[in-house]
């Protein structure tokens, strides 16, 4: 009895290494198909600023095809929905292809369609795109170009301040995949959905050419933006230097990159991150005042006592002994 339990948990623990071992594998797998192919947004041909759409003229989604699975795509399908989640509508939605990918690529064909009642510039629009290979090349491995658009509008004036969302879709006809030779099957990444408001020819109170429904800085000229940081520099915590996340640490109106090293308190000689005084920054002081070892990272901060000539000096290392070793005066605020 006691040998037929041994080799039944025997064989259990072989399982079990067994399925963990296929799980690990199709987790790995899943991990390399899941960045090996995508679809992108590239461009819109049309916006009249960042995420808005104008009226009374077409508007065109560039689409990217990325193939860097390590194996030529013999066979896709792929669908995208127009629709707006508050009643706008459109003229109507085209598909088209570039040629980037050709019968060259796909000698068995490739087409555009348009599932359900069709294209009717409201509601949901769907746009399925496709191909497959006979004795062509495949589309390489590598290929990383726009394949694909979709052009709808005009836009009526009516619709300003109201949502267009393209996103992608599955349906049973076209399923969201790509096919590649021995059978592999897979599903490539797709980076949206993508929403814009819909902005143009509406009212343009500071005359910048973009609606205020789509004013990123009202009262400034959106187009402005001298680090191209995508934040006009009417409404920039930090116009010289690039920082699109307008971090500013003291909350004094400016951005950090333009705040000086000094943050807050003074005394952080060593520039650690957490913006701390401590031993490390009197042993920091020391070794520069008297042996001219490493200069602080910031000056400022290093001028721990505030005098107006910013000198570095024994008095800076008084303050800073009497604050880290005896709770005295605390370093002043940076300027």
């Amino acid at each position: 009895m006691k040998r037929v339990l041994a080799k039944f948990r025997s064989t259990q623990i072989k399982v079990l290494i067994k399925y963990s071992i296929l799980s690990l594998f199709i987790s790995v797998l899943a991990s390399q198909v899941s960045v090996a192919q995508s679809i992108s947004l590239d461009i819109v041909d049309g916006p009249n600023s960042i995420n808005g759409l104008p009226t009374n003229q077409e508007i065109t989604f560039y689409l990217r095809f990325n193939n860097n699975f390590g194996m030529r795509m013999i066979g896709f399908t792929s669908g995208f929905t127009i629709s707006s989640p508050d009643g706008a509508s459109w003229t109507t939605t085209v598909g088209d292809s570039t040629d980037a990918i050709s019968s060259v690529e796909l000698s068995g064909g490739r087409f555009i369609s348009y599932p359900g009642s069709g294209p009717t510039g409201s509601g949901v629009d769907t746009v399925a795109f496709g191909g497959f290979n006979l004795f062509g090349t495949g589309v390489p491995d590598g290929f990383n170009e726009i394949a694909y658009t979709i052009t709808i509008g005009p836009i009526d004036i009516v619709d300003v301040g109201k949502t267009i969302c393209l996103d992608s879709v599955s349906y049973p006809q076209y399923d969201w995949k790509w096919s590649y030779d021995s059978r592999i099957v897979a599903f490539p990444e797709w980076d949206g959905p993508h929403c814009f408001t819909i902005c143009g020819g509406g009212v343009d109170s500071d005359g910048d050419g973009v609606a205020d429904a789509c004013d990123a800085c009202e009262g400034f000229n959106d187009y402005a933006d001298l680090d191209a940081d995508g934040v006009p520099d009417g409404c920039d915590n930090c116009p010289t230097v690039p920082n699109s996340a307008q971090v500013d640490t003291d909350s004094d109106g400016l951005g950090d990159l333009c705040d000086g090293c000094c943050v807050w308190g003074r005394g952080n000689v060593d520039g650690d991150t957490n913006d701390a005084v401590d031993i490390s920054d009197l042993v920091m002081l020391v070794d520069f005042i008297f042996t001219g070892g490493i200069a602080p990272v910031c000056p400022t901060e290093a001028n721990v006592d505030g005098d107006v000539g910013e000198n570095i000096d024994i008095s800076d290392l008084v303050v800073l002994v009497d604050f880290v070793f005896t709770s005295g005066t605390a370093p002043p605020l940076c300027p």
